[in-house]
Order: C-alpha cells, then structure tokens, then sequence
C-alpha cells in the first residue's frame, strides 16, 4: 500500500507555515516525514509544499523500521530511548509497553534527577553540595549538569553537561526521534498527524486524524483546524 501525502501536518488550532526564503523554511512539523524518509517537493518558493512518500508500504505479518524488517512478535531495534522494548504485531502494528517515570517523592528537595542523552527516564540524582557542577543557561532558565531541557521553539531534547556553549548539538542534545513506523497502520489508513495547540513546537504528531480516502477534510472533531488535506495512493 503506497501513499503520497499532499499537505504536510494537520495542526491543532494552527497550521505549519511554509515561509519565503529558503533558509527560514519552516522545518517544525515536518519530523514525521523526515522519520518515513519520505522526499520533499519543493514548492516555488524553495520549500516543500507536499512530501512524497510513495516508498511506504506494510507487509503482511512483519513490521518495517527505518529500513529493517522485523518478523511478527520481534522486537524492534532502533527506536527512541521510551519505545525500545516495542515488539512487531504485524500488519504495521507494534505493542509498545507503557514507560512510568516515576521515581516517588525526594527526602530532600533540593536534589534534581539527573539524565543521559538517547536515554528516556532518569538516571539518578544530584544532591547538595553542587560546588564544580556545570551550568547551562538556555532560554532564560540555568540548568545544572545532568539536568533535562527542551529549547523553546525547537525539537531538540538536551542534558546540560561541561562544555556546552549554546549550541544545541551532540553530545549534549538531540533532535528528538517521532518513532512514526510504530504507527505504520495509522499511515497505511490514510490518518494525518495532527499536533496540540499547547506545544511551542511542532515536532512529533500527538496523535492521528483519520478519514476516508480522497475525503477533503474542512472540520474535524476537537477544535482540530488544519485547512484541506487529502491523501493519494
């Protein structure tokens, strides 16, 4: 089953928009794609209008993963630091365990979880005295070596560490994986990813909008605004 996606996201209450030089494209809501691997078409302006994503397919009783086919009931390498225990159900499905962070209340208040990048939950923690730690300060905010942030208005997923100097690049951030594969059958229904008005940053679909196939879509339910979109096969 193969697709071309003719609009790029569907959006909570706002749409991506595409803007005219080539160097501020918007690159936000776009992840999704980029993880297909599918091929952007360029609009008249230098940035893309529409992706082709004619090279996804499912297959009966196996799942696909950048590239990698895993059998039913495999479990699937490659993934983020949260889905890395998600087994092929076939057909495009996958069961993924639900990840708890939780890690309870602190004794002491004053001490902080601490992170590795790639990873998913804490690590362990910092306690006082915090004499020699590292610092990074982003968006107006300090945050102590080992300590997660996200910057604002960016995909990336970072842990302060020595030597940061603001730039948002390994080993000390991440852009942040959307593991869409794991929501094959979804795409192979024709679902559009759509995204929550809360967040300052288009990056991963919250979850997928659904229809019939050549449906213009012009309301949905939710407050969900997204335009028109449609999907060709």
């Amino acid at each position: 089953m193969k697709h071309i996606f003719t609009f790029v996201c569907a959006v909570l209450l706002a749409a991506a928009q595409v803007t005219v030089a080539v160097e501020h494209c918007d690159s936000l809501g776009t992840l999704c794609y980029d993880d297909l691997g599918c091929t952007p078409v360029l609009g008249s302006d230098g940035c893309p209008s529409s992706y082709d994503c004619s090279q996804f397919s499912t297959a009966p009783d196996s799942c696909s993963f950048h590239g990698n086919v895993f059998n039913s009931g495999e479990r699937i390498l490659g993934t983020s630091g949260c889905n890395t225990h998600c087994i092929c159900g076939g057909n495009g499905t996958t069961i993924c365990p639900i990840v708890d962070c939780y890690h309870g209340p602190k004794i002491n208040k004053e001490c902080y979880n601490t992170y590795k990048l790639h990873g998913c939950c804490s690590t362990g923690e910092k306690c006082p005295p915090f004499g020699g730690l590292s610092t990074c300060t982003v968006d107006g905010e300090t945050y102590r070596e080992g300590e997660y942030f996200r910057p604002e208005g960016t995909c990336k997923a970072c842990v302060c560490g020595t030597g940061f100097t603001g730039a948002f690049v390994e080993p000390f951030c991440e852009t942040i994986k959307c593991d869409v594969e794991l929501k094959a059958n979804k795409i192979a229904e024709n679902c559009a990813p759509a995204y929550r008005k809360n967040t300052d940053a288009l990056c991963c679909p919250s979850y997928y909008v659904c229809q019939s196939e050549s449906t213009v879509v012009s309301e949905v339910p939710s407050g969900v605004t997204t335009g028109k979109f449609s999907f060709k096969r």
